[in-house]
């Protein structure tokens, strides 16, 4: 058999196959080919160590024992590929030649990527059983972006009242407890953004870039009472109120608005800004507002809270129990049975009827032509005006002014307990004296010793806490003494018997029908005025 090529020769002499080249730069490559299309097995190794020589003179070739061929395939994603032995051996040459051999075919193959050293290793030495497919290659595969997002961190009100718990007790939540406000404090981060995450390109076991999916980016944006960090990633309440989101923005309600009633659909309403409820209050609910609370229909046997100012444009049955609280001024049409509380002015429209009411400043009937006060107790710091004061039936109102309300009270709270611990100090006082007398009679064990230390001990402390008292009560009294001539009551219209009035401590009882006055405070007792001196 002879072969001619343009650049080599082959050709056999009985059972020998030689080869020459007719000049240098041969393709080993193109040699095996022919080698195997004439049914001859030789090592790369050994043909490329011919075609290293000087071309022209022929040189034998070492035929293998047996032909060698080997299938492969790259799977469809292209990340991975696989062989198979077909037949034959390659244990013909040393290690390396055969190992260059697996290299070749999966070159020819196209796989140049990721290929796995103990698969070319194993198909060398035909540790693989024949017709077996193995992998032999591995690409990486792309690892996607990761979008950015936008976390909320302010709970809602499910979350809140930890109803997505799922246990049993959780489910038996109160119907009125469905708060429908998501309140946020200022300076309370209310959201942030976590970062994209870039993806990373892959390859495939041909050496052809994968690319990866581009991560998004998405923007925290801020709206009203809301501020963006420096890093734009966290974005924080610069006031107390209701969270809002809407269309990708945040904003905080300072007010949140109750177009209807405040009932079973509603629940109870917290805020940490203003509430404003443009319907009525049902009987047994409750608003809690820390800025100004206003509502504008009827207020029944429920429990109203503001930190600012309350409004209320209609009237409010208290059947008992209702509760009106609020840091600054009040303002109510008409109030029956409430217990109302005022850091500042109270205004009504109409009447305050058989209430239990403290303004620390002044309880006013909002004009002069009308405002009835009729039982109850009406407790003003400074002045207490209406138009009709007690009724004919003679019902008991008893009115008290020029004194601050929450002062008397603390005062009575430091009365108390300055009593208190001077029962507790005569108490340690008297043990202490007993001790005393058993330690000159015969003396006292070291449980007694330990007792009678603790006992001086806290005799002191106990004396400290007395003097302190004192000292706040003191005070309070000064601030009494102050407002000496401050406070007094003026009624435009009628003043009837069983009314009570009280200034700076001193009473008068109003025994008959008394018409256009005002009651002061003079030389140390209540007097009784013309409207107009």
């Amino acid at each position: 058999m002879e072969t001619e090529h343009a650049t080599f020769e082959i050709k056999t002499e009985g059972e020998r196959v030689f080869l020459r080249t007719t000049r240098a730069g041969v393709n080993p490559a193109a040699v095996l080919e022919s080698l195997l299309e004439a049914g001859v097995t030789a090592s790369y190794a050994q043909v490329e160590e011919i075609l290293s020589l000087e071309p022209g003179p022929w040189r034998p070739l070492d035929r293998g024992e047996e032909d060698f061929r080997m299938e492969v395939r790259i799977l469809a994603d292209g990340l991975s590929a696989e062989a198979r032995l077909v037949k034959g051996s390659v244990k013909s040459g040393p290690e390396e030649d055969r190992e260059k051999r697996v290299r070749q075919i999966l070159s020819e193959a196209g796989v140049t990527f990721g290929v796995l050293e103990e698969a070319v290793f194993a198909l060398a030495r035909e540790q693989v059983p024949l017709g077996t497919w193995t992998p032999v290659a591995t690409g990486i595969p792309p690892k996607d972006g990761v979008d950015a997002r936008i976390e909320e961190m302010a709970p809602d009100p499910g979350e809140a009242r930890g109803e997505n718990e799922g246990s049993v007790e959780k489910a038996r939540v109160d119907p009125r407890e469905r708060n429908l406000i998501r309140n946020v404090k200022k300076g309370e981060a209310v959201a942030r953004k976590i970062p994209l995450v870039e993806g990373q390109e892959g390859k495939d076991v041909s050496g052809r870039v994968i690319p990866a999916k581009k991560a998004k980016d998405v923007r925290l944006v801020p709206g009203p009472n809301t501020e963006l960090s420096e890093d734009g990633l966290t974005l924080s309440a610069s006031a107390g109120g209701h969270l809002v989101r809407e269309n990708g923005r945040f904003s905080v309600q300072r007010v949140f608005e109750v177009r209807e009633n405040v009932d079973y659909g509603t629940g109870n309403l917290e805020c940490e800004g203003g509430i404003l409820v443009r319907g009525s209050v049902a009987e047994g609910f409750s608003l809690k507002a820390r800025e100004d609370l206003e509502v504008h229909g009827i207020v029944e046997g429920a429990a109203l809270s503001a930190g600012g100012r309350m409004i209320l444009k209609s009237s409010v049955r208290g059947m008992g129990r209702g509760v009106l609280s609020c840091g600054g001024d009040l303002f109510v049409e008409y109030a029956d049975q409430c217990r109302i509380r005022a850091g500042k002015d109270v205004r009504f429209g109409k009447a305050l009827l058989h209430c239990d009411l403290e303004a620390e400043g002044s309880i006013l009937a909002d004009r002069e032509d009308r405002g009835v006060i009729v039982g109850g107790v009406c407790k003003a710091g400074g002045t207490l005006a209406c138009t009709t004061l007690g009724s004919e039936m003679g019902a008991k109102t008893i009115v008290q002014v020029g004194l601050s309300p929450k002062l008397l009270e603390k005062k009575g709270q430091l009365f108390r307990k300055k009593e208190e611990l001077l029962e507790k100090e005569a108490r340690i006082r008297k043990n202490i004296s007993f001790l005393a007398k058993q330690a000159e009679q015969k003396g006292l064990s070291s449980s007694q010793e330990l007792l009678a230390r603790e006992l001086i001990a806290l005799s002191g402390r106990v004396r400290e806490e007395i003097e302190k008292a004192e000292s706040f009560l003191q005070e309070i009294e000064k601030a009494i003494q102050s407002a000496k001539n401050r406070g007094e009551v003026l009624v435009r219209g009628y003043c009837y018997p069983e009314v009570t009035v009280i200034i700076r401590g001193e009473a008068l009882v109003v025994r008959e029908v008394l018409e256009g006055v005002r009651f002061v405070y003079r030389d140390g007792m209540v007097r009784l005025l013309p409207l107009k001196d």
